[in-house]
Order: C-alpha cells, then structure tokens, then sequence
C-alpha cells in the first residue's frame, strides 16, 4: 500500500508541474514552460506512465508552438534539461521563481 501511495502521489506532482509548465507558456516564460513539460514527461516515462489522452493532446499542442516560438537551438537546449530533472529539481525551479 505504502508503495501504491508514494507512485500516486508522484504522478499528482509530475501532473501538477506538467499544468505548471503549461501556466509559464501562458504567461510567456517559454524556457521554464519547455523545462517543466519535459521534465514531467521524463519522470512519468520512468514510472512507466504516460499522460492520458487528453492531457497527451493538450502537451503534444503546447510543445508544438514552444517549438514555433524558439530558436532550433534554444528548444533542444530548454527540452533537454527539462528532461535532465528530476522531480525535485522541477518542484525547486518552481519555487525559485
């Protein structure tokens, strides 16, 4: 149970800084956007978790024009340290800003 409980409650985080990471698109912060969405991609594919469709739909949309907005080289830059962190290290890069 103590093990069901701790991938339940790391799925709600890695959910919530994906929702996080959609909010800094929203508001512009681009970097942070594409670092927090990957990262939560990231920790859920090393649970052996995908996002359900909608929540796929919605992230595979927003990556898309995160794409469109930045540089080749700043997507790949941003995408892959987003996907170099880990969960805490997301939830930090919340906090810090």
């Amino acid at each position: 149970m103590a093990i069901f409980t701790e991938i339940v409650d790391k799925i709600g985080i890695t959910n919530s800084i994906n929702n996080l990471g959609k909010t800094a698109y929203g508001l512009g912060d681009f970097e942070k956007a594409i670092k927090l969405i990957s990262a939560a991609e990231n920790v859920l594919e090393s649970m052996g978790v995908v996002f359900d469709k909608y929540e796929q739909k919605i992230k595979d949309e927003i990556i898309e024009k995160l794409h469109e907005q930045l540089t080749e080289e700043e997507y790949a830059k941003y995408r892959e340290e987003g996907k170099k962190l880990t969960m805490e290290e997301a939830v930090q890069l919340i906090i810090d800003n």
